[in-house]
């Protein structure tokens, strides 16, 4: 698979997401769905190439919103971050969320025909880019840090549901 092609691929899939999910959905819905979405890729990462590559997720997409500040500059100086989901949820939460994280499983499929994780990294940061747009300034990480770690016990349910274990990183 052309590098280019999956790449483009990869953003247009997420693009249409974002689109089809705020369609009948408030922005913060959209956003729990982007959240998902992050957190089921850093869910990925975790399972299949262990807890430090998840801290790596982690820190790449602290990094990633960092110069997201800088380059706003709104980094340091007692600047408020954007509060995630700020508020409740809606109907459309439930759609946002699934739709968003269908997508991401598609990535992770696609990953696998792919030449190193380059599917799962334009997920990643798609999403990164479309959180930030929603959010309307850069979220604040500690928020973002808790929503997109994930109970065991939830996980374990979730895993026995999906079926056979299927190894989408490389």
């Amino acid at each position: 698979m052309n590098q280019g092609i999956a790449t483009g691929a990869i953003e247009a899939l997420i693009a249409h997401s974002v689109a089809r999910a705020a369609e009948k959905a408030s922005a913060a819905d959209v956003e729990r769905g982007v959240v998902a979405g992050l957190r089921l890729i850093r869910r990925n990462v975790g399972d299949q190439l262990g807890y430090m590559a998840a801290c790596q997720f982690d820190d790449a997409l602290r990094h990633t919103l960092i110069n997201a500040a800088i380059e706003r500059g709104t980094y340091g100086g007692g600047h408020h971050t954007a509060q995630l989901f700020p508020e409740p949820p809606s109907a459309g939460s439930a759609r946002s969320v699934a739709i968003l994280t269908e997508a991401v499983r598609s990535c992770l499929t696609l990953n696998s025909y792919a030449p190193g994780n380059q599917c799962v990294n334009g997920a990643a940061s798609a999403l990164t880019h479309h959180l930030l747009a929603l959010a309307g300034d850069v979220p604040d990480w500690q928020q973002l840090e808790t929503a997109l770690h994930y109970d065991e016990n939830d996980h374990q349910d979730e895993e026995d549901s999906e079926g056979p274990f299927v190894s989408y990183l490389q």
